[in-house]
């Protein structure tokens, strides 16, 4: 059994360190397409990168176009008319009757008459072609709006409104994009600096180890000591090598929503600040530039418009409008070359549908306003929700310093004691752990903080000021 034991020793639990040290080795040789980063950078990365942001850009775009679009309803519509028409047969006007009385007529008058007038019928066709069968005109049409009972003009308005629909969109969409950024970037740098802290474990083991083995050799301590100091060795190893992995998946996440296949590094420390507005302050930027009811402000100015819309089809319609013959053939000469006129449209019976359909408008007014309400009163308890979140974890963060200070004194006096005889290896082990513990508790109190700094400032509309707050505040830097 004590060979066995050695053996494992030796050959099992002793090729650990080796494994780590090539294994971090290699986690700290940075790749030739790797990125390293701010948070700065990344969020402008972010913003010219991402595709969501692509894709609210062109909404925004395409209201814009519709805008001009729409702009054109002032303007006069020419259009080039061509066609050309096969009939059944020609458009004839049958003469036979007129002919035939003609004929009567001359037979009733006197001798000398009657030649002339018996002549003329015969000159008379038994039909005359209005049409020929084959036939084909190219005419210029025009129609200019003179009154459309202000509905061009409505339907302006809505268009440009429309527009700041889509750009309030863009702005919550970018929102939630850094809200998702920050997340993943500081996600990113915390778990980067768990693997330090993951490091100075398997370091202190490492060391820990050693002693245990020039204390067993001079018979200080025994054997099964130094075993329990390799057991928490690889232990350490494989949450490292967790760890490690955990960084791995968060970096590829952190790529995408940067919008591009880099292996990225932050350079970023974990951040938090003590110098904070009030929760009124952020309660009013939020009713004055959240994105969500600045978007149910706009609905509402677009109900508006649509009930004056709606209104507006109570009016008639005048346009001018003419039309000039290009080119003809086969085509009556009787048909004139052009004309022009004025044109009024007016509807004076609907079945009551435009009245129904200003009722619709004015109870969907009133169900947006009901929605806005209910909207404001759940982004204030939303604000102060985080608002006191924040609070808590800046309290907690505060108080923890006390225990990150008793953890590195606790776990010194354990590693002299130990050097002394006066401690077992599972005392030093577990004052290793315990700092460890702490330190990573702290990390992720400071993480909690950003990302809770980070959706208040979403709910309040401010999330361009994150990197303001970022800039100003205190950092954790666990150097690589």
């Amino acid at each position: 059994m004590k060979k066995k034991q050695g053996w494992m020793t030796k050959s099992g639990l002793l090729l650990i360190p080796m494994l780590a040290v090539f294994s971090l080795s290699a986690q700290e040789v940075t790749p030739s397409d790797t990125t390293r980063l701010t948070f700065g950078e990344a969020l402008r990365q972010m913003q010219s990168g991402n595709q969501l942001i692509w894709a609210a850009n062109e909404e925004v775009k395409e209201k814009q176009y519709d805008k001009k679009a729409t702009q054109g309803l002032f303007m006069p519509k020419i259009q080039l008319i061509g066609a050309y028409t096969i009939l059944d047969d020609d458009v004839s006007l049958d003469l036979t009757g007129l002919k035939t009385g003609i004929s009567d007529f001359a037979a009733a008058l006197p001798p000398t008459l009657k030649p002339y007038i018996g002549a003329l019928a015969t000159k008379v066709p038994d039909s005359y072609t209005l049409q020929e069968q084959k036939f084909g005109i190219l005419s210029v049409g025009a129609a200019m709006p003179l009154y459309a009972g202000g509905k061009i003009r409505t339907a302006n308005k809505a268009a440009s409104v429309r527009v700041k629909e889509a750009e309030e969109k863009l702005t919550e969409q970018s929102a939630s994009l850094i809200t998702e950024l920050t997340t993943r970037y500081y996600g990113l740098r915390l778990a980067e600096d768990v693997i330090t802290v993951r490091k100075e474990v398997l370091t202190g083991m490492e060391s820990h180890v050693k002693q245990a083995e020039s204390l067993t050799k001079n018979g200080m301590i025994a054997s099964a000591e130094k075993l329990h100091a390799e057991v928490y060795r690889a232990e350490a190893f494989r949450a490292l090598q967790g760890s490690v992995r955990d960084a791995d998946i968060v970096r590829s996440a952190l790529a995408s929503t940067l919008g591009g296949p880099i292996i990225v590094y932050p350079t970023s420390g974990l951040f938090y600040t003590t110098n904070i507005e009030s929760a009124d302050f952020f309660r009013q930027q939020a009713l004055a530039n959240n994105p969500k009811l600045r978007q149910v402000a706009v609905n509402k100015e677009l109900i508006d418009l649509k009930i004056k819309g709606e209104k507006e089809n109570y009016l008639p319609t005048i346009a001018l409008m003419g039309s000039k013959e290009l080119y003809s053939n086969g085509m009556n000469s009787l048909v004139p070359d052009w004309f022009v006129g004025v044109g009024l449209n007016y509807t004076l019976f609907d079945g009551l549908a435009r009245t129904r359909k200003v009722q619709a408008a004015r109870s969907l007014g009133k169900r947006v306003d009901n929605i806005e309400e209910k909207a404001k009163t759940d982004i204030q308890v939303q604000v102060s929700s985080l608002y006191s979140q924040l609070m808590k974890t800046q309290e907690q963060l505060e108080s923890i310093e006390t225990s990150l200070a008793f953890a590195n004194e606790y776990l010194r006096v354990r590693e002299k004691s130990f050097s002394a005889g006066f401690a077992t290896s599972l005392d030093v082990v577990d004052a290793q752990l315990n700092l460890a513990k702490v330190k990573i508790e702290r990390l992720n109190l400071i993480y909690n903080y950003d990302i809770t700094l980070a959706q208040l400032l979403e709910a309040s509309g401010q999330s361009q000021q994150i990197e303001k707050y970022q800039t100003n505040a205190i950092q954790e830097r666990y150097e690589k």
